[in-house]
C-alpha cells in the first residue's frame, strides 16, 4: 500500500513539473490531459500528505484510525473496486520478537535477520505476537466500519516458504 502511495505522490509530483513545461502548455490537448491527471492525483496526495505529516510509516500502521483513514480514502476519493488494509507483512516478525525499521528512501531493514535454528528459536511465542497484533485487528474492524457495504477489504500475509 505505501509503495502505491509514493508512486501516486511521485505522478503528482512529475503532472506538476510538467504543467509548467512549455511544451506542454503548447498543446491544449496534452495540457489538458496533463492538468486532468493532476486533478485526478492532487485530492489523494493533498489527503494523504496530511495523514503522514501525523506520523511516520510504523506509527501509522500501529495506529488503527490513522492506518483505517489512508485505508479508506482512496475508496472515498477515487472510487477504487476495494480497499488494501494499510499495514505491512513485516509487523508479524516484529511480533515474533525481531527488531523492525524504515529507512527513508531504503524501506523495510530487519536489521537482526534469522540466520540459524538458534535465531529462530529465540523468536517470541507466537500466540502472545498475534495478541501484540491486536492493532492491525482493531485496523481492519474500524476499516470495515467505514467502508462501504459493497466495497471488500483485503490484505496480504506472508509466509517463509
Amino acid at each position: 500500500m505505501l509503495e502505491k502511495l509514493v508512486q501516486i505522490e511521485k505522478n503528482y509530483e512529475e503532472l506538476t513539473a510538467q504543467i509548467s513545461s512549455p511544451e506542454i502548455m503548447s498543446d491544449m490537448k496534452v495540457y489538458a490531459k496533463t492538468m486532468k491527471q493532476h486533478r485526478t492525483l492532487e485530492e489523494i496526495v493533498t489527503k494523504y500528505r496530511e495523514v503522514r505529516k501525523k506520523a511516520d510509516f510504523l506509527t501509522m500502521v500501529r495506529t488503527p484510525e490513522l492506518a483505517a483513514e489512508v485505508t479508506v480514502q482512496p475508496v472515498d476519493l477515487v472510487g477504487v473496486d476495494a480497499a488494501i488494509i494499510f499495514s505491512d507483512i513485516l509487523v508479524v516478525l516484529e511480533a515474533l520478537g525481531m527488531p523492525l525499521e524504515f529507512v527513508a528512501g531504503d524501506g523495510p531493514r530487519l536489521p537482526r535477520p534469522l540466520r540459524s535454528a538458534a535465531d529462530v528459536a529465540a523468536l517470541r511465542d507466537p500466540a502472545q505476537a498475534a495478541a501484540d497484533l491486536a492493532y492491525v485487528y482493531e485496523a481492519l474492524r474500524l476499516t470495515v466500519r467505514d467502508l462501504p457495504a459493497d466495497i471488500p477489504c483485503i490484505g496480504f500475509c506472508g509466509a517463509p516458504f
